[in-house]
């Protein structure tokens, strides 16, 4: 009976460690990949969205979404359509997070969705980015642009509204 207790009482330690382990070490991956994923995100838009540059967002930009720009989407309309708002003069930061999920086939699935907000010489707008990791690291897999139409300029590009409703506050980041 002694023996069948330092038995039962050894694999509930080691069940516990590896409990502990295994929940710990993704909280931390989720943070790394938070702000890896965050600072990809605002370097995609910088660089897109100041001069309205479609060679830079193709160049980040998941299969998906070059395939989709080459057979399905007519890139050159909506980039004409968000030049009217001129060259970004602000950038507000992306807001977001990663998600992992688990698939039982394909494995894990690394991906982000971010939301910024940005002044331009003409207005301004609603930034939505969603992005992938892959092999070769992260890249754009969904870019929107919602600009918006205001008779006064907002006291801070956080208090602009969008449809959906505002923008998430900075204690909502992650």
């Amino acid at each position: 009976m002694k023996r069948l207790s330092i038995i039962l009482g050894g694999a509930a330690a080691i069940w516990l460690i590896a409990y502990v382990v295994r929940f710990r070490e993704p909280q931390s991956e989720l943070a790394t990949l938070n702000q890896e994923s965050r600072r990809y995100a605002d370097d995609a838009v910088i660089a897109t969205a100041t001069n309205w540059d479609e060679r830079a967002l193709l160049d980040r930009g998941s299969p998906e979404l070059v395939e989709a720009a080459e057979n399905a989407v007519d890139l050159d309309t909506l980039f004409h359509k968000w030049s009217r708002l001129g060259r970004m003069t602000h950038y507000g930061g992306a807001r977001g997070e990663a998600i992992v999920t688990n698939n039982s086939e394909t494995g894990p699935n690394i991906s982000a969705l971010y939301v910024s907000s940005a002044k331009f010489e003409h207005g301004y707008a609603q930034i939505r980015i969603g992005l992938i990791k892959r092999a070769d690291g992260w890249r754009v897999a969904s870019f929107i642009v919602y600009p918006v139409a205001s008779a006064a300029p907002p006291r801070s590009l956080d208090q602009l509204h969008f449809e959906g409703g505002p923008l998430p506050t900075r204690s909502a980041q992650m």
